[in-house]
């Protein structure tokens, strides 16, 4: 009896089971605020799809702010902390949250069931739709895939065009020479867009990169691409990209994605684009990306048992939550191993 206890204490340290969230429910997207200081979660609480804002108390926990509406989509900060630009599935709507006024301003119109926000420039998002490939008969014309909202003038202008699929995925990145966009849809392989003149502009494809998630270092520079068989981290240029590494390892298999798999973010860089936090499929890791180390590792004893992660802009926190009670969880790198 003794040694199948001490068993099951080593299970539940090593799976990380034994361990108490900062916070319940079950998110599928997390995100810090740029300043550190908050941290987002969509996902199911209290038996309801929403959103919730928490800050991050010196005791390392976790402050419930705010809850945004129920049904409510991906949601993205403001550069300065103080805003939250969200899908509102509810009004058909991308609405603007006021973290310090805990109120809500009516934004651009949005006419798709779900998406995906990502900021382009500071007055600038991404509207990525996200639509199901068995919602759409293959007769009819491919969906719009992306939308340029203006946060100020409140207008959307189209761009790019591709046959819808089962998961869409988009990441955007702020160079001195201009904005750039990685994007992901359906059948098609990975494209990366410049944003010059408020206008997207092809730059080239990646054939070899189909079915993942996609990720661009906040400099541009680099793009981490989550596959079925593992994760790839690319050097982008103006000319064909070059593969830095390859970790092989399984993810939730991208033949069952529902609408709250396209939402994960199962990717995320630190400010420096030096630290890359990614989800697999029983595994969360931190690696440091100039010399492939592993800086970061916590196993799980189910599959998709953690489904998203994120990595705070200062590179010091990883955050993490999924399914099977696992919660939100807060922890510093520095100390976690």
């Amino acid at each position: 009896m003794i040694i199948r206890y001490w068993l099951l204490i080593a299970v539940l340290i090593i799976s990380g089971c034994g361990e108490t969230p900062q916070a319940d429910g079950s998110a599928w997207y997390l995100s810090f605020s740029p300043d550190s200081h908050y941290l987002l979660a969509t996902g199911r609480f209290d038996d309801a799809y929403t959103t919730r804002v928490f800050s991050i108390t010196k005791q390392n926990n976790l402050t419930r702010i705010a809850s945004l509406s129920t049904q409510v989509g991906n949601a993205e900060w403001s550069h300065d902390s103080q805003k939250i630009f969200f899908l509102n599935t509810e009004q058909h709507r991308i609405d603007v949250f006021d973290v310090k006024q805990k109120s809500v301003k009516e934004g651009c119109d949005f006419q798709w069931p779900a998406g995906i926000v990502k900021h382009l420039t500071e007055n600038t998002l991404v509207v990525a739709p996200i639509l199901i490939a068995d919602f759409k008969h293959p007769d009819e014309s491919p969906a719009v895939i992306n939308a340029c909202c203006s946060i100020e003038q409140s207008v959307t202008t189209e761009f790019g065009g591709c046959d819808s699929g089962t998961i869409f995925s988009i990441s955007c990145a702020e160079t001195k020479e201009g904005s750039v966009a990685a994007s992901y849809w359906g059948d098609c392989s990975v494209e990366i867009w410049d944003y010059k003149n408020e206008t997207m502009i092809l730059r080239y494809r990646l054939p070899q990169l189909t079915d993942c998630w996609v990720k661009l270092s906040p400099d541009g520079q680099r793009m981490a691409a989550l596959e079925a068989d593992g994760l790839s981290v690319w050097k982008l240029g103006q000319s064909a990209p070059e593969q830095l590494f390859k970790i092989n390892k399984s993810i939730v298999s991208t033949d069952t994605i529902e609408l709250d798999h396209a939402l994960q973010n199962r990717l995320s860089f630190s400010r420096d684009g030096e630290r890359l936090a990614v989800c697999f499929d029983k595994e969360v890791q931190v690696i440091e990306v100039s010399d492939e180390k592993l800086i970061f590792s916590r196993n799980f004893g189910r599959a998709n048992e953690v489904v998203t992660c994120a990595i705070s802009p200062d590179g010091k926190w990883i955050a993490f939550s999924g399914n099977y009670g696992t919660g939100i969880r807060l922890q510093t790198i520095n100390t976690a191993n």
